[in-house]
């Protein structure tokens, strides 16, 4: 898929396809990338078919690869880093048209300021939904208290996902995907995601993930690919859930 496009090393992509009255969005998505997987540098079509968000944005690497089939236009960003949003507004500006972008750490803003935005660029219903939060190494910062009106606390994996404070921009952009209700939810990271022990358990993490989804009503799937495959020029893996 394109979000193979990402620029990291070894990463893996869990992909979260949404309710079967979406399956024909989804599918023209496959088909698209799977005829032409090294697409990076053709121009698309004036008038793209679907709207693309993206946290944890950097400069828009996974969501341009999105935009480079030519069937998604990005009308989200968001990220901490000022020149990496600046770039990332720069890339996914096209024909007098701009993403609006957020520079504020995700679990500080309020839910109805990413509606609302979503409602301004694509009338409400986002098609696709991207990120790679982090699942261990960074902020202590907690959203707890604030969570517990949040419609994710009660999923049947939340709890043991809240246990550890690492985990708190995973159920942040839970959150958002339920507040959303995206068609597509992907997520990306390292492979070792899909390993790394959680509450005793190896893979933990992606299954208390996997089990949230699965309750928010999204279909998983799930599988490592190289971007070299893609027509990336490196041997980077990912994996597709």
């Amino acid at each position: 898929m394109s979000a193979l496009l990402y620029d990291s090393n070894l990463w893996v992509a869990l992909t979260f396809s949404a309710h079967p009255h979406h399956g024909r969005a989804l599918e023209t998505f496959a088909s698209a990338t799977a005829e032409s997987p090294a697409c990076f540098c053709r121009a698309p079509p004036a008038k793209s078919t679907y709207s693309v968000a993206e946290m944890f944005c950097g400069c828009g690497g996974f969501s341009h690869g999105f935009w480079s089939t030519g069937r998604f236009r990005t009308v989200f960003g968001n990220d901490v880093k000022k020149f990496a949003l600046k770039t990332f507004e720069r890339n996914h500006t096209h024909e007098g048209f701009s993403p609006k972008t957020i520079m504020q750490d995700i679990r500080t803003v309020a839910d109805s300021r990413i509606s609302e935005i979503i409602a301004e660029k694509c009338g409400g219903q986002l098609d696709c939904l991207l990120g790679g939060p982090p699942c261990q190494g960074f902020s202590q910062m907690r959203r707890t208290e604030a969570r517990k009106g949040s419609k994710i606390v009660r999923f049947g994996g939340y709890n043991k996902l809240d246990q550890d404070p690492r985990n708190d921009l995973v159920l942040r952009f839970l959150e958002v995907a339920a507040i959303l209700s995206p068609k597509v939810i992907v997520i990306e990271n390292v492979p070792q995601f899909l390993s790394h022990y959680h509450d005793g358990k190896r893979g933990g993490i992606a299954q208390q993930v996997e089990e949230i989804l699965i309750e928010m009503g999204y279909e998983v799937t799930c599988d490592i690919l190289n971007a070299a495959d893609y027509g990336v020029a490196a041997t980077d893996a990912t994996g597709c859930r």
